[in-house]
């Protein structure tokens, strides 16, 4: 039906695992100094104001310094792990202002400048740290975050195993690098990878997410939905794991539960466009556009989705299918503008056009469909179809045909090319394109009324009379099929019922030509 989108390649997530920081000798006795190192939260925050106070005496000599130095490090941790990048930076860069070789400031600085978004600067300070201590494992792990995020997998890689020959016990680059080997395909290297991960840190939910998407990669979908069930279990908030949970799900055929998934990802993390944008896939895929429309409206104006263009796609999809063409063609040519090559947008920009009357501008979007997907019957039979609201009938019969030379059994391509070949007239052929069909479908109710019209037009009436009398009873709310029954009845003698069915036809579709006909044919002979 709608294309979904091309799938992700993976972001990497680091283990950043905060040290705790030594602290320098002081002359000063106080307690505050050293659970500004040891405390968490809030409580580190309070313990290492308390200990900037304690040696504002005595800052300015050397040990004094480093001491202060030491302590706005910690300090930075604890702006850092309360979500205050911008104070951390500062305490970061005030501690390296008074100790130049503080290699844990430029690391830590380095990761608030890459969560701010800045990889320049981040990578610099990542590198000054290496300098200062080569020695040093985790500045490599963060380079490598880098190098992963502007897609230079082998060189992230080299960094990972760099910070993993410093400490072969370093859970995030095990973890990290794993999801460079699944992005380059090597997977039995990214098994290796996690299974050492998980050993050395069996309830880290990180390590658990990535092994989830590695199983996914690996098209295991079952295996994949356990490993995200433990890394939820270990984080009950972890938003990234729901969300691709739900995609699993949705690859095992299981959507309900997709569904949940991605209402939870969207609940934990109303920011993030791809949650909407699933969410809303699975919406239209199961006729709830209008909530579906909502959700890609929606990661849209976040302005964050993976594939704008395919998010953009499928909102004009979804308003094509609720009949607002004119939204829909909007949407489309949006699309059509982040990425010209999708071959559903130029499909439905096309029976937009085409339903808007705007047959060259429908012809030309669906030959450009064409031409991307040159055998997607679908968009073949839409061809054959505006060429036939064009009354180019013969072009019409060579495109359908095309679809059932790739596929014989295609019981719309069949239908159609009785469809046009009735348009010219030429029943019989008509009629043996519907034998074909009924025995493939014998309870095609619009094949069925088809060839007992056609067989009503060579004057059969004995032979078409089962079939419209079958269409009825098959779908008996459908006027067209109620007109045809009704013109047969009148010319075997049946008027009375013959009357009622075309009253019938005409008060569910009063505008129906051959019905207003046949009623007043009937009403004149009386």
């Amino acid at each position: 039906m709608i294309a979904k989108k091309h799938a992700l390649a993976g972001a990497v997530f680091a283990l950043f695992f905060i040290p705790v920081g030594q602290v320098f000798a002081s002359s000063i006795d106080t307690g505050h100094i050293d659970n500004c190192s040891k405390d968490t939260g809030d409580e580190k925050l309070e313990s290492c104001n308390q200990a900037l106070k304690a040696l504002s005496a005595n800052a300015s000599d050397e040990a004094g310094k480093k001491n202060r130095a030491d302590i706005l490090f910690n300090r930075g941790k604890a702006w850092a792990y309360k979500g205050y990048g911008d104070k951390a930076i500062t305490d970061f860069t005030d501690a390296i202002e008074l100790n130049s070789k503080h290699f844990e400031s430029y690391d830590h600085r380095g990761w608030a400048y890459f969560q701010a978004g800045d990889h320049k600067r981040a990578m610099a300070d990542f590198n000054q740290a290496i300098k200062l201590n080569p020695n040093y494992a985790r500045p490599y792990n963060h380079r490598g975050v880098i190098l992963s995020h502007a897609g230079k997998r082998q060189q992230a890689i080299k960094a990972f195993t760099k910070a993993l020959s410093l400490n072969p016990k370093y859970v995030g680059a095990l973890s990290n690098r794993a999801v460079d080997y699944r992005v380059l395909k090597q997977y039995a290297q990214a098994h290796e990878d996690l299974k050492k991960a998980i050993f050395l840190d069996p309830k880290n939910s990180i390590v658990r997410h990535n092994l989830g998407r590695l199983l996914m990669d690996e098209g295991k979908y079952k295996q994949a939905i356990a490993q995200f069930d433990e890394a939820i279990k270990l984080n009950p908030y972890y938003g990234i794991a729901y969300y691709y949970r739900g995609d699993a799900y949705e690859k095992n055929g299981q959507n309900a539960y997709a569904l949940a998934d991605y209402n939870k990802a969207v609940e934990l993390m109303p920011k993030y466009a791809n949650a909407y944008y699933y969410r809303g896939y699975l919406l239209a895929q199961s006729g709830k556009h209008e909530k579906a429309i909502k959700d890609f409206s929606t990661a849209i104006s976040l302005g964050n989705a993976d594939d704008a263009a395919y998010v953009w796609s499928n909102r004009g999809i979804s308003l094509y299918k609720i009949k607002q063409y004119k939204k829909a063609q909007s949407s489309l040519l949006e699309a059509i503008k982040f990425n010209p090559k999708i071959t559903d947008a130029h499909r439905y920009l096309g029976l937009t056009y085409s339903k808007l009357k705007a047959y060259e501008l429908a012809l030309k979007s669906l030959q450009t469909a064409n031409k991307l997907a040159p055998k997607d019957q679908g968009v073949l039979l839409d061809l054959g179809n505006v060429y036939g609201d064009m009354k180019q009938t013969e072009k019409a019969i060579e495109i359908t045909q095309k679809v059932l030379d790739l596929n014989p059994k295609n019981q719309d391509a069949i239908y159609n090319l009785a469809y046009y070949y009735d348009d010219q007239k030429k029943y019989n052929k008509a009629i043996g394109l519907l034998d074909r069909l009924l025995k493939l479908n014998p309870k095609d109710s619009d094949a069925l009324n088809l060839r007992a019209w056609d067989l009503y037009l060579l004057g059969k009436d004995q032979l078409a009379l089962p079939d419209a009398e079958k269409a009825v009873k098959l779908d008996p709310d459908v006027a067209e099929f109620l007109d045809t029954l009704a013109h047969i009845y009148a010319r075997t003698g049946r008027k009375q019922e013959a009357k009622k069915l075309f009253e019938k036809a005409l008060k569910i579709n009063p505008e129906l030509k051959t019905a207003n006909e046949g009623l007043k044919k009937l009403k004149a002979e009386k």
